[in-house]
Formats: C-alpha cells, structure tokens, sequence
C-alpha cells in the first residue's frame, strides 16, 4: 500500500510507503542535474532537489532501489533542524483526535490498544503509512505530528507482538510511553488506563536503617518513588519481586517494574533484615560485599566531582547583562517557519527572567525517555532531540521514564576549598623541559619552532604536581593537532605513564573526544598517518566510538539507554584493549557513566584530549556536565576561540580542566565580566592572564596566532561594492516605512529579518524565489550580479572559490544561479545534524559529503562550493580553494573568522583573497545601507577582540545599535 502525495511534472513522484516517504523517478534523483527537464521546473521542484542533496549529506535520506527515500525514522530530526517543504507541503496537518481502549487487561498476554481516530467527536476510518494517514478511499492525505505518530506507532508496536512478546515487564514500559504521548496529544484514555500509571527506575539506591534495638535493614530507593513508598512495597513480601503495584489515595495505581539486574539487587536487600553483632558493622563499613557480583547495579564508583544520579539539573547561569542572541534568532527565523512542521516547537527551558537556554534540546520522545528500548538493544547516540522531556514532578505523575544523569558539583556558587587549594598548588612555579621529540615522530617530518614550544609546554605542565587540566588556544591552523600527538607519543615512550606505555592491554588508554564530523572524516587518524612512523603505529590500537561501534560494545547483560538505565553499559575491559578511544562530545553525553567510572578506582582515561572545546563552553547544559564529570590524570582542551560571547566561556572550559583555578561561575562573573570598559577592564584583563600564568612556561593556557608563527601566504580582505538598484532601493525604503508605523521594540526582530532577506536577494522577501529562472534571479540582485562577476575573474584564473552562506533558501539561490551561469554542479555543503538517522545513513551522509569534498579538491581548476559558516568552524581543511565570499554575513566576527580559516590555514600555498559583497547606494537615498550599518559595527566589534581574552560585544548591543540606528532613519524618511 502508498498514498500517492504529489507529482513533479510527468514522471517524479512522492508517496508514502511503509518505511518512508519516496521520492521516484525515471532515473536516480540524488542529483539535482539528474532530474527530467519537464520535473525540474515544476513548482517546488528545484527547492525539493536541493532538500534531497542536503538530506542525502546529511545522513537523513538514502537511494533505496533507484529511488530517494526519507525513513519515517528520521522525520523529527529533519523538522527539528532542517525543516524542508518536502515533507509537509503537499498535504494537510491531521486533523484527527484519538479515544484509546483496550482488551484485557494490562499485562496479560492476550491486552491490546484498541483506539478509534475522532473528527468533530465522531469515530472516522483512517489508514497509517508512518507519519501520513488517509481517511478511507479520499484522495487527501494528512501528516501526523510527532506526538501523535509516536502514540500510534507506540501502540501498533505493541500489538504486533506475540503473546510470548506480551510479557508484564513490556506491557507496563510500552504503557509509560503511551500514557505519556496520550497526555501530549490530548488523547481520552478508558477510566482503567486512566487510573493507571507506571514508574521504571533509572537506578537503584541502597538505603541502611538501623532500628531501635540496633538491627540493621537494608532498603531501596530510586529518585522516582519517595522513600517511604519505596519501602512500603518493598517490605510487604517475603521475597524480591519483578512489579511492585502500589496504591495512591486520590491518584490511582502505580507499578514499578525492575529489569533483571534490579531484582536480584532486591533480592540481596531482602537477606540484610536485622542484622546484628560483628555482620552489621562489617555491612556498615562496606556495604559493598553483600551485592557481590552485581554491586555495578547498585551503587557505581565515579570521580569525586560527581555527587549522584538523577534528573538533569536546569539551572541559570550567572549573567553580567541579558545578552540573548537575538541575531541568531534573526538568522534562525527562516528555518523556524517550515511549510508543515513535525511537533512542537522547541520549548524554552530559561531560568525565570532569563532568556539564556540552559540546558540543550532534550532527546526524543515527549515521555522523556526517548524511546523503549527495542529488542535488538542497539544503543543510539543520544541526548540531540527537539522536544524537551517533561518535568520530573509531572513525569512521574504521568508514569513516564525518568533520565538519569550523572549530578556533579556545579561550582556556580561556590567551590570546595580543596579543589582551590589544588589549583594553587598547580600554579607554582615549574621550570620549563626542553623538547624531548618521540623516536616515533617521522624522521621526514620536522616540527615548526612554536610547535616545539607547544610541545615542551605540555612535557613541562604534564609533570606539574596536582595539575589535572591545560587550554591550547592556538588559532587556527596553525597544527594544534600535531602538537597534542607529538605529546602523548612522548607520553607512551617516556615511561612515566605505566597504564599507558605498557606492551600489552588492559591499557589506560587517551580518549579524544572531539564533533562528529571530525570524528567522521577521521581527521585525528590522518594526523597520525602522516606524521609518525609505520602510519601511527606507535597509537594502535585505535578505536573510533560512535555509532555502529557503540552496539559492538555494549554489554551482553544491559537493555535500554545509558540515562535510562543509570549506570555503564559499555564493556569498559574491551575498551582497555585500545591504546587510543576517539569519539564525539554527544556520545560522551549520552554515554556517560561508561565514560566517567572509575575502575577499581583509578580512572579509566590517562588522557583526555577535547577539540573544539568551545563545543561546551555554556555551564548547566549536558554535555558540559558530562564533560566534567570524566577523570583523567590530565585534560588538554584546543580550541582557537576560547571565549566568543563572554568570558564565562573560558570560565566553563577551565571549570572542565583545573576546577577551582578561576573560582566559582559567580565569583568570576562578578570579577571580570562586570567590569566596564576602560582602565577597570583592563585591569581585570590582566589580573586573569596572571592567574592563567600566560606567557609563563607553566602556563595554564598557550596563546599563538597565524601572524604570530605561521609562514603563510599574503591574505587580502577585499569589500564588494553592489551598487543598489532603484528598485532594491524603494524595497529598502518601504521597509523602513513599515518600521516607522510600527517601531515597538516587538516588531524589531521581524523587520531586521526583513531587511537581512532584501539584502540576501530580494525574492526572498515575497519568498517566490522557487518560481524564478535563473536569469531572473540574477537580474533582481545587485549583489548576486557583482558576485558572478568576481567569479569570472577566478575562473580566469584557474582557481576555487568556497562561498559562505547561511540561510538554506539563500544558499538554494546560488546553486541555481551559479549551476546555470558557469554549467557546472555546484554542491552544498551544511553537515552533520545534531539528530543522527540510522548507522547505515549515517554512514551514506558522510559519504555522500566526503565525496563533495573529494570532487572539490581534486577538480583542476575552477570550482564553486557553498558551505554553511558552521559547518567550517570545525575542522575543515580546504586549502586547495584560496578564495572566500562570504555572502549574507553572520554577525558575529570569530564564526567569519572561523570560516575563513577553512582556507587560510597551513597547507595553503596562494595568497588568500576574502571578499565581503556590500550593497550600497550610490545616490545616497539610502546612507548608510543595512550592510554598511552591519560592516561598520562588525568591524568595531572585531577591532575590540583582538585581544582573545576580550569578548566580542554582546549581541543584544548589535540589535540595539541595529535598532536604533535604522528607527532614527525611518523617522528621518519623509
């Protein structure tokens, strides 16, 4: 069965199948040059092109049998970071209600979900393709909303099972997830489900009670029961059960419903009644020895940062003024307003009066447990979703499965006076080593001089008494990477690290840890291929962790989600048999007791090294937390921007390696970030390079720039004059009308993102860019046109051209426009998503982008690439281009900085030539344009961070000089 959704000329069509939606034509679609003639220019075909390229580099979409097809799967993650039109355009939302019964009742085997769909209150007949449904033989088709498909699906799960399938232990798990999505949608339960509700904890905790005659009991408890509940159940039968039923006045019936490992916890508990004499004070001092063998089921050993398991902490972060990034916003706002959305918005989780985000999009499902763990038990990568669990009062009142994540000591507040005396001590003062090069550094490869110094510098903090952690800020490009392995190759030569060094496994191996595309393109690998003997021998084993990787690991007697279950599920022996483990920071935060426990106390990681440590730089989000949570002997964080927005960035990252250098969240902010401009500044600014030691050669942080060390060619920044079209013109002006008629500080964000669309290309604005050829394209944009001629001059020249946008529909333009100008594919390149799809697409998206990248490089010539500006802030190398455009620029300098280093970097061989296309015009109507305000106070701001240490102004000061300055023209219009 397919329901057929729409067709692209004669031969292209879309439809729902059972696995996904299908996108099939006469020949393979998954390039846009591909495509019939006649489909292509169809209304909404070249935009639905462009969305399969950009879902096939994502890893979202994949070539199934000759044709594209989009697994139900991965629908939320596509409408959670990518919204495209192909999914929802060509049909309705549903419109549909559901009333859930039932046969037999909850854990029998013969129970089933018997529900009816419900329009204007009265029962419908509708048939289920994943997200789509069909009401009898119309010819409609309506797409289902997250909440409502993963309801749905939950239940045809569950009655597909056998009898055998059907036990008590399921049926309870699938019911706390329907109870929960049956909330969200506004589903009627019958009164029996109603009445019911289920709790599964996460992890179990071990409660001692002594009674008055001094006789020891010991008891469970879980963050998800009270106590005294817990206890209640517990101590009601002789033995340990496997559903625990309790009773609540008013609240109906709960039941608690333990995994295997759980009960046999119990059943231990259940021996320890009334102990007396010389048995209880040995359990008092080691209550340990009675869960022999299954003791990692109960209470788990980690570093002594950590102080429990439980639902993530939400909390504000100290804030010197409310910088909310309302330019991001801005740049956001086109992929906020999808054709046809998959769920809920993203929902805010900001402290009171705050409009910081505190912790990151939680994953999956509105449950908060992001999905029952399958049969298959293959973990996922987790911790990426868009919808935010709910609360942990109204999780339990809904029955639904709580996260457990590891708790640590924030240090917002305060910091304990022994990590503040730890840091003193590994302040004092340490004569620098001399480079010590490894034998196994290639005997053909030599280290530039400031690589030698990065090198002694971490030989040198390395030997430092108490210091647990370092921050390379090299800027980049400049081989932070090679430096960091010369180290630990010293490190395994040297001796001085035995778990380490040893000939034979269990090692204490390195983890890098470092984001996905990294990981994915194998840029740690590389480096050590190409700079040490017999291709890195001296690293092997290597282990890359993510992925298909993660399932091979896991342990042969655990099911479910890390931070469902509460405690490691990785084969932690198995990992010891590598030398060095690679993996990215959302694995760490979806896996991390594995990654956090101490094996027999001693840490499981020698090193750990984190790239692109801006990666976490915000406090009180998870992957922050979970970062700091891991123990090692030491941390080496790089990163070329270690503050970007606010100095607390660098608080957050020194927070990860040396707790209690820089005090506590609040101390600091208090310190150096309420400090105004002026001497007061720059006396705090010199005050903190004193506690960091910089420039000492026991220095906590290392500081180099290109210009500084790196012999590189000439790079020019060259400013495109566009000169404005009477028509784009009067577009500006009647913009600044509508601001004029309507100036509330409200409407600023809407009438900014329509200045930003007009400077973009004009159709943007009445969003019929989709409906234009490319000549017409051309002839409505000043700008595109000055671009195109800049690019025939590199096309003269032989040479390649890496153009920076940011919007998805601008980025569409140009493909369009420059494929048809200079005939030749030009690929779009935007990255991994946050939301991964299936191992397999994974595995095709990057493929599929490695395969742009190859294609790039190796052309002779002239070639063009798009690539988001984020996506090339990490760890992209893409020397062979030496021109950069950065069209439609993103506010903030560093992340144009970053982009621009893609190019401009070691390994680049040309003079670099960055050009900024600037509309303005010439007759003055419009003085200065709205890239000229934002040239300007781009400048300013880059002027004013030239000093790493000094943040870029917050970006709340851009909208309000935004503001301001285009109010007092539209006043000033007559």
């Amino acid at each position: 069965m397919t329901f057929f959704i729409h067709r692209f000329g004669s031969s292209v069509e879309v439809s729902a199948a059972h696995e996904g939606l299908t996108v099939q034509g006469p020949r393979e679609l998954s390039k846009r040059e591909n495509w019939p003639a006649d489909a292509l220019k169809a209304p909404g075909a070249w935009r639905s092109a462009i969305e399969i390229e950009q879902l096939l580099e994502s890893g979202l979409a994949e070539e199934h049998e000759g044709a594209i097809r989009v697994p139900y799967a991965n629908f939320e993650a596509i409408q959670s970071e990518m919204p495209v039109s192909l999914i929802g355009a060509w049909s309705q939302h549903s419109p549909f209600l559901l009333k859930i019964d039932r046969k037999s009742d909850l854990g029998r085997p013969d129970f089933q979900y018997r529900y009816t769909y419900l329009l204007a209150g009265k029962p419908v007949h509708v048939d289920r393709l994943g997200y789509y449904v069909q009401r009898g033989s119309g010819p409609e088709v309506f797409l289902l909303d997250f909440q409502m498909y993963s309801l749905v699906d939950a239940m045809d799960s569950f009655n597909a099972l056998g009898p055998p399938e059907k036990t008590p232990h399921e049926s309870w798990l699938t019911f706390a997830k329907v109870k929960g999505c049956a909330a969200e949608v506004g589903a009627a339960l019958d009164s029996t489900l109603n009445r019911n509700d289920v709790i599964i904890p996460s992890t179990l905790g071990l409660d001692m009670r002594e009674d008055e005659d001094g006789a020891l009991t010991f008891l469970p408890k879980c963050a998800e029961l009270a106590d005294e509940d817990f206890h209640q159940v517990f101590e009601r039968n002789a033995g340990a059960e496997r559903l625990y039923s309790l009773d609540r006045p008013g609240l109906g019936r709960v039941r608690i419903v333990l995994n295997d490992d759980q009960h046999q916890v119990l059943q231990r508990m259940k021996r320890v009644r009334r102990v007396k004499g010389d048995l209880k004070e040995r359990l008092k001092r080691d209550p340990v020895q009675a869960f022999d063998g299954i003791a990692d089921h109960i209470d788990l050993p980690y570093g002594d940062r950590v102080i429990g398991v439980g639902e993530f902490p939400f909390a504000p972060t100290p804030r010197p003024t409310n910088t909310e990034s309302t330019m991001a916003r801005l740049w956001e706002k086109e992929a906020a307003q999808p054709a046809n959305t998959i769920g809920d918005s993203e929902r805010s989780l900001h402290a009171p009066g705050s409009e910081q985000q505190t912790g990151e999009p939680q994953n999956g499902h509105v449950d908060g447990s992001a999905e029952v763990p399958g049969a298959d038990g293959v973990p996922c990568e987790e911790g990426t979703g868009a919808s935010e669990p709910l609360r942990a009062d109204d999780a339990r009142l809904a029955g639904v499965v709580g996260k457990k994540y590891l708790l640590i000591e924030t240090n917002e507040e305060s910091v304990r006076n022994e990590l503040v005396s730890g840091a003193k001590m590994a302040s004092q003062f340490a004569q620098g080593l001399s480079f010590e090069r490894p034998r196994a550094l290639r005997e053909d490869r030599s280290l530039r001089p400031h690589q030698e110094h990065g090198v002694r510098w971490l030989q040198t903090c390395s030997q430092i008494q108490g210091r647990t952690g370092v921050l390379l800020a090299d800027d980049m490009g400049v081989g932070k990477t090679v430096q960091i392995l010369t180290f630990l190759a010293w490190c395994i030569e040297s001796g001085k690290f035995p778990g380490l060094s040893r000939s034979e496994p269990p090692f204490q191996p390195i983890l890098i840890i470092a984001p996905l595309i990294l990981v994915d393109t194998r840029t740690w690998e590389k480096e050590m291929e190409k700079f040490f003997a017999n291709e890195g021998v001296i690293f092997w084993p290597v282990l890359s962790l993510h992925g298909e990787q993660l399932a091979k690991l896991r342990r042969d007697d655990t099911a479910g989600r890390e931070t469902e279950v509460g405690r490691p599920i990785l084969d932690l022996n198995r990992i010891q048999r590598h030398k060095v483990v690679i993996t990215n920071y959302e694995t760490i935060k979806g896996y991390q007791h594995s990654f956090a426990y101490l094996k027999d106390g001693v840490p499981l990681w020698s090193f750990i090294i984190s790239d692109e440590a801006q990666e976490f730089k915000v406090p009180n989000t998870k992957i922050s937390h979970a970062m700091k949570a891991l123990k090692t002997q030491m941390h080496i964080a790089c990163t070329g921007t270690p503050v970007e927005n606010r100095l607390l960035d660098l608080w957050n990252i020194c927070d990860a390696l040396q707790p209690g250098l820089l005090s506590s969240a609040r101390e600091f902010v208090a310190k150096f970030e309420n400090s105004k401009a002026g001497p007061s500044q720059e006396n705090s600014l010199l005050e903190l390079k004193k506690t960091l030691l910089f420039q000492r050669p026991h220095a906590y942080l290392l500081r180099r720039t290109k210009s500084d060390v790196a012999e590189l060619p000439a790079k020019s920044l060259v400013k495109l004059n566009c000169e404005m079209s009477d028509t784009e013109i009067e577009a500006h002006r009647s913009l600044l009308s509508r601001l004029r008629s309507d100036s509330r500080q409200s409407r600023f964000l809407a009438a900014l993102h329509s200045f930003v669309q007009l400077y973009q290309h004009p159709s943007m604005l009445t969003d019929n860019a989709e409906d234009l050829s490319a000549g017409e394209l051309v002839s409505q944009s000043s700008k595109l046109r000055v671009v195109i001629a800049k690019l025939h001059e590199i096309r003269g020249r032989r040479e390649k051209v890496i153009i920076f946008a940011r919007l998805r529909t601008m980025q569409a333009i140009l493909a369009k426009v420059l494929q048809a100008e200079f005939q030749l594919p030009v690929r779009i390149i935007n990255g991994e998503t946050k939301l991964r799809g299936s191992l397999s697409l994974n595995k095709a998206g990057l493929k599929a982008r490695n395969a742009i990248l190859h294609d790039f490089q190796t052309m002779l010539g002239f070639n063009i690439l798009i690539l988001s500006p984020f996506v090339a802030g990490i760890g992209l190398t893409i020397v062979e281009a030496n021109h950069v455009i950065h069209y439609g620029r993103w506010w903030n300098p560093a992340v144009e900085s970053q982009a621009t280093d893609r190019a401009y970097r070691i390994g680049q061989t040309k003079e670099v030539s960055v050009y900024l296309p600037i509309l303005r015009d010439p007759s003055r109507r419009v003085a200065p344009s709205f890239d000229e305000r934002l040239d300007l106070l781009m400048d300013n701001k880059q002027r004013l961070a030239e000093d790493f240490l000094r943040p870029l102004a917050p970006e709340d000061e851009l909208r309000d000089e935004l503001f301001q300055d285009l109010s007092a023209e539209a006043a000033r219009q007559t």
